[in-house]
């Protein structure tokens, strides 16, 4: 045998199977923050940004280690600043120096230090040169082709041969190093560059001084998003004098007695009338032993009762807990063992239901029945000595163990709220509001105190009302209701879809809808405001229960671009912070998603008998002494003008052939199609790959050729954002809304 010919054919073998291992899928894709959408294009205009380094940072590289040469540390600092901005793990760029270019692919996950970053890149470095020749199959592979959305070489005068959108290139001189940063214009905007090179200079000096500092520890915010987070967070104001929500209340009493507080379809009550029935239940529980702090259980559908049942909980010094009757027995059974509930608040409607419940709680005393049981008790407001601090109510959501857990929050969370209602949105005495929400879900805190502390009417909307766009026009009309809150963003886009035209006119008086619950797309705002231009202000409110209903939000008061996908959530209110952050609790740059935590002092007191939760989710400020903030899970960013856009939960980021994919995008893209009316994306699993699955409606009742959507969103998308399979309902209602 040839040993030359043997040690080739071996060598060869051994490329193949290296490349074959550092190749092998699922194959990452970089998602590098853009500024504009990203669509199908055969080819890309390019503009470039120059920046010399300083004499000090290039004699810092170069006296770095001895036993790194400057190539390797400007590579690693390339990827740590990939990490940073993508937040991607699994990292995959072409390298090219002095003219030869190699895939270098890096796992981030189990990095700790900058030094471990540049150790692997150093092998990475040392195998491409030693497997210099990529298997043919790979190299003319189309995936291949389009994996490499940003290149970084050094003294390199080769091109890069595959579809980049940002290419860095190193120029190593006797005297002197300098950047170039070629970007597609038609993606980002020269500022975005700029900064990005500012990121790229603060790792090289950060690691410099400390090699074995985290990349993901680095401060890389510039000075312009350090005042942006410092403008953003300047909400502080002093609140009123009235610290609790019965004082609150007793004085819009005073000041409007005979003013309409509440309204259904089953009757009114003025301030003072409803005021003294709460003062007979307070009163009555008071009477029946209930202490201050003590959990009243409220066991009814939304009602005028309703209402009476928690101011009266409240100004008795109770913390008053909703539960739907509707909801499983297993559940409610659950809620009033964990609060020890020692009285149910209820009608006698729900009585039988409610004894039911009780089958296996011992803690319950009493089931109190409105219609009876408080007749005979004061009318004069109790004497109860509440302050800002104490429990006003719990609300419970669902929770990662499977038994739902109860947010506890105090009076100064609600009167901040009421405060900024007042402020903001500039609710008197002379609006009229709807009320849509249960009393089960915390958005009802807005409507209920929003309104019946500024002697405002609220009215309770029937079942009807809720299920039926036209219905709900009726109730408009008839109410002439100013201010719609807080309607759920499905019901919105209900009314944008759906209300028939001729009950347009019934939303004469509306001045203002707040919208909240579920992310709010651009298309369903144009199709509200091509009904009804800009004559309603829209409000985005974003906020968990954890942060009394609300933390941020945004105003919509003139027509939205046409192009605009997403609407964001704006900026906190009144005494909130918001902080976007990574996983290293470092600030996120502009366009860099992160998670929201909020700072307030309307966060709640944690979760009711969950000490690790609470521990899990409110935690130290990191800027701020003497501070906690609240981990909510959600993703956002910043942009550039200081708003702040919801992107998805930290748990349920889509990703699609290695793209990170924002559903709401798609879906506003789709419904742009002039025959569609209502359209909605899933994400499933197939084969274990993630595919796209598409469910629409259409105004005409008929079915759109498949062919016809995929083409029309090629105009627009990229194709990995095309749905695999299109789905036609009669009836939006029908969406399959599991996600496998």
């Amino acid at each position: 045998m040839d040993t030359q010919f043997f040690l080739q054919e071996r060598l060869s073998i051994e490329e193949k199977n290296y490349w074959l291992q550092e190749l092998s899928e699922p194959l990452p894709i970089i998602n590098v923050p853009i500024d504009f959408p990203q669509h199908n294009k055969k080819y890309s205009k390019k503009l470039s940004k120059t920046i010399i380094l300083d004499k000090n940072l290039k004699d810092g590289l170069t006296k770095f280690n001895s036993e790194f040469n400057v190539q390797a540390i400007m590579i690693a600092a390339y990827f740590a600043w990939i990490a940073r901005l993508s937040n991607e793990k699994d990292i995959l760029i072409e390298v090219n120096i002095d003219n030869t270019a190699y895939p270098i692919r890096i796992s981030i996950e189990n990095i700790k230090t900058f030094k471990d970053l540049l150790l692997l890149v150093k092998e990475k470095l040392n195998n491409a040169s030693k497997y210099i020749f990529i298997p043919e199959e790979i190299v003319k592979d189309e995936i291949y082709k389009t994996l490499f959305q940003t290149t970084f070489s050094i003294n390199s005068n080769k091109k890069p041969e595959n579809e980049s959108i940002i290419d860095w290139e190193i120029k190593e001189q006797e005297n002197d190093m300098a950047i170039n940063v070629h970007y597609d214009v038609d993606l980002f905007r020269t500022n975005t560059i700029e900064r990005f090179i500012k990121y790229y200079m603060s790792i090289l000096e950060s690691v410099i001084k400390n090699q074995n500092t985290s990349i993901y520890s680095i401060n890389i915010l510039t000075e312009d998003e350090i005042k942006i987070y410092n403008e953003l967070n300047n909400t502080y104001m002093e609140l009123p004098n009235y610290n609790t929500i019965p004082k609150m209340f007793e004085e819009a009493v005073h000041n409007f007695p005979n003013n309409i507080a509440i309204s259904s379809e089953e009757g009114q009550f003025t301030y003072k009338q409803l005021n003294e029935r709460a003062n007979q239940l307070a009163n009555g529980l008071i009477n029946k032993g209930l202490e201050k702090g003590d959990f009243v259980t409220i066991f009814m559908k939304r009602s005028l009762e309703t209402i009476i049942a928690i101011l009266g909980i409240i100004k008795a010094g109770g913390v008053y807990v909703p539960l739907d009757p509707e909801h499983p027995e297993e559940r409610n059974t659950y809620i009033i063992s964990d609060t020890k509930s020692p009285f149910i608040v209820t009608k006698a409607a729900y009585m039988n239901k409610a004894k039911e419940l009780l089958s296996n709680v011992l803690s319950v005393k009493e089931i109190i029945l409105m219609e009876n049981d408080i007749n005979t008790f004061s009318t004069e407001n109790p004497n109860i000595d509440l302050n800002y601090d104490d429990l006003a109510y719990i609300i419970y959501t669902s929770g990662s163990t499977g038994k739902p857990k109860g947010t506890l929050i105090a009076h100064k969370g609600v009167v901040n709220l009421v405060h900024l209602i007042r402020n903001q949105f500039d609710i008197n005495e002379t609006d009229i509001l709807t009320q849509f929400a249960t009393y089960s879900f915390d958005a009802s805190v807005w409507d209920t105190f929003g309104s019946l502390s500024c002697g405002a009417r609220l009215h309770l909307l029937s079942s009807e009302e809720r299920i039926s766009a036209d219905a709900f026009a009726d109730a408009i009309y008839k109410t002439k209701a100013t201010f719609i809150a807080i309607l759920p963003t499905v019901f919105f886009n209900q009314i944008a879809t759906y209300l028939s035209e001729e009950n347009h006119y019934k939303f004469s008086t509306v001045k203002r809808v707040a919208v909240g619950g579920e992310a709010l797309s651009g298309e369903i705002v144009r199709a509200f405001q091509r009904r009804f231009q800009n004559s309603i202000e829209i409000v985005n409110l974003y906020g968990p229960t954890e942060s009394t209903v609300v933390a941020t939000g945004y105003s919509i008061k003139n027509l939205i671009p046409e192009d605009q996908a997403n609407i964001p959530i704006g900026k906190p209110f009144n005494n909130y912070e918001i902080y976007i952050i990574n996983e290293e609790n470092q600030l996120c740059p502009i366009n860099v998603p992160g998670e929201i935590c909020i700072s307030s002092l309307a966060l709640a007191k944690g979760y009711l008998n969950q000490e690790a939760k609470t521990k899990e989710v409110f935690v130290h400020n990191p800027f701020k002494e003497n501070s906690i903030i609240y981990k909510s899970g959600d993703i956002a960013r910043i942009l550039e003008n200081g708003l702040i856009e919801y992107v998805s939960r930290k748990d349920s980021q889509v990703k699609v052939r290695g793209h990170r994919i924002e559903i709401s995008e798609i879906e506003d893209n789709l419904a742009k199609h002039p025959e569609i009316r209502d359209v909605a994306i899933i994400p499933k699993k197939y084969n274990d790959e993630t595919i796209l699955v598409s469910y629409y409606t259409t105004k005409e009742n008929k079915k759109i050729k498949v062919i016809e959507l995929k083409n029309f969103l090629s105009e627009t998308l990229p194709s990995y954002m095309i749905p695999k399979y299109m789905n036609y309902f009669r009836r939006y209602a029908d969406f399959p809304y599991r996600k496998n």
